[in-house]
């Protein structure tokens, strides 16, 4: 499956050409193999105490890994800068574990179907943060009405999601 179909925000914030060149960066030193990891996080939280909301908190990072591997010997570099030329500078320094003859050979990057395992009926990101104050809410409720010796209530809702892209130089 040609992986220009499949526009995720992760192919809008790396486009598939831009993984193609870091590749060709990556392998220009002579190295063995070389991969790219993109990855997107969020992560959201609400915790409730006493019937009062006492924090929230919601964050989303995104950031490139770039492996080189150059027979027994492996080169690194990560950048949280999406722009091309951090991502190829972080390219060149994890090629420069490599030592032998470079080339200007061309990646070709292409999808491949990979099995959902783990469907996730709503993502909760697209839960709004008031629906999870309620829940959050109602589970208060319902605690304090199955016993009156429950005189304190603490609850947490939290979630994460991870959206990862591998490009290698294997194809």
């Amino acid at each position: 499956m040609p992986l220009d179909t499949m526009q995720t925000e992760l192919t809008q914030s790396v486009p598939i050409v831009l993984l193609e060149d870091l590749l060709s960066i990556a392998m220009s030193r002579g190295a063995t193999a070389a991969d790219i990891y993109v990855e997107r996080s969020s992560a959201s939280s609400v915790s409730l105490d006493e019937n009062k909301i006492r924090s929230t908190a919601h964050g989303v990072s995104m950031g490139v890994g770039i492996r080189v591997i150059a027979g027994t010997e492996v080169g690194y570099a990560y950048s949280d800068d999406l722009e091309p030329k951090a991502l190829k500078k972080a390219a060149g320094v994890a090629a420069s574990i490599a030592q032998g003859g470079g080339h200007n050979k061309a990646f070709k990057v292409q999808g491949c179907p990979v099995p959902n395992r783990y469907p996730i009926a709503v993502c909760p990101d697209t839960i709004a943060p008031a629906q999870k104050v309620e829940l959050l809410r109602r589970g208060d409720a319902v605690a304090h009405a199955y016993d009156q010796r429950i005189t304190h209530v603490m609850g947490s809702f939290s979630d994460s999601t991870k959206e990862i892209l591998i490009a290698t130089s294997d194809g």
